[in-house]
């Protein structure tokens, strides 16, 4: 069984504070499902279970750190050569740690892009290779409906891979709740929750 997982950037999906609620319910709702469709296969006698990660902050980073925690192989497909170049310290320090464990790396473009119009276009063409180098099962995504990388991917994916699933859907219900809580506190002088 092949997963390829594609989502938004940090700033739309929880920042990149790990402890925000709505990345760590993602993560949540990622782990559950994994360890779902993981037994599924077992069951049905497939034993090679796969994940497929761009890597980017984030999402991608999120999905390949459940997938190493509940013992899912990992493959990292890196668009180019010094994607983590402008992140911060602490991400690129993540990163490489992404990197390190993954069962397998691949590199799919070895120059360094000439300009932000041209690493988007090399993105857009990690993603499709993600989708088109194998057989893909599942694709899941962490989307908003905004335009974007993911939005492209989605679409991309539709008709090429066996079921497209999108975790953020019913989450806003979550976090809506989880605001009015934190309001509530906010409001009632509570410190933590």
């Amino acid at each position: 069984m092949r997963i390829v997982v594609t989502g938004h950037r940090p700033p739309k999906i929880g920042g990149y504070d790990w402890n925000n609620p709505l990345r760590t319910h993602l993560r949540q709702r990622l782990r559950t499902l994994l360890v779902s469709l993981v037994a599924d296969a077992w069951l049905k006698g497939d034993k090679q279970v796969e994940l497929i990660s761009g890597g980017a902050l984030g999402w991608d980073q999120d999905c390949a750190g459940v997938a190493y925690r509940v013992g899912i192989p990992y493959t990292l497909y890196v668009p180019f050569i010094g994607q983590e170049s402008r992140w911060p310290k602490q991400s690129r320090d993540v990163y490489a740690e992404v990197v390190k464990r993954a069962s397998k790396v691949v590199l799919c473009h070895n120059d360094r892009p000439q300009s932000d119009g041209h690493a988007g276009r090399l993105l857009l063409e990690r993603n499709k290779r993600m989708v088109d180098d194998c057989k893909t099962d599942y694709l899941i995504t962490a989307h908003n409906g905004s335009q974007g990388g993911t939005s492209h991917c989605v679409r991309y994916a539709q008709g090429k891979v066996g079921m497209v699933i999108n975790l953020m859907q019913g989450v806003q219900e979550v976090m809506g709740e989880w605001q009015a809580n934190a309001a509530r506190a906010t409001r009632d002088g509570v410190v933590c929750m």
